[in-house]
């Protein structure tokens, strides 16, 4: 059937085989045709995720079908999905640029940062010598 079809391996084929004996149903997946891998994604705030994610789940993780209608990339919604999954509600928060507080940092860590803050300040001196 590989060399039928040109398939350029047979490993393929052997899964579909796997997944069609295990009774799961196999959807058609057509990457090209359909813009929504590449469409600029707006802004969504946690809530319009949830709605997304739970949209998603109840037709059958479609996330073609999902991003198409919520105006998002087929990977977000994919990603989300995937957070929902394993840390629920509370892993579809934006973490970027958040900074532990020094409560809950580690002693290496904490070390780190004051040692950064000393080179900077001796930079700055360093600097106002040169200058006067």
């Amino acid at each position: 059937m590989a060399i039928k079809y040109c398939i350029p391996s047979s490993s393929p084929i052997k899964n579909w085989v796997k997944l069609y004996n295990s009774h799961i149903e196999l959807k058609d997946y057509i990457p090209g045709g359909e813009d929504i891998y590449m469409v600029k994604s707006r802004k969504v705030n946690k809530e319009e995720r949830i709605e997304i994610i739970k949209y998603c789940l109840e037709h059958d993780m479609d996330y073609k079908i999902t991003a198409k209608l919520f105006e998002t990339t087929y990977a977000n919604v994919f990603n989300w999905v995937k957070k929902y999954k394993e840390k629920g509600e509370d892993g579809l928060g934006d973490k970027r640029g958040c900074r532990k507080d020094d409560e809950k940092v580690d002693e290496v860590t904490l070390l780190k940062r004051q040692l950064k803050q000393k080179e900077y300040e001796l930079e700055m001196v360093q600097l106002e010598l040169k200058l006067s």
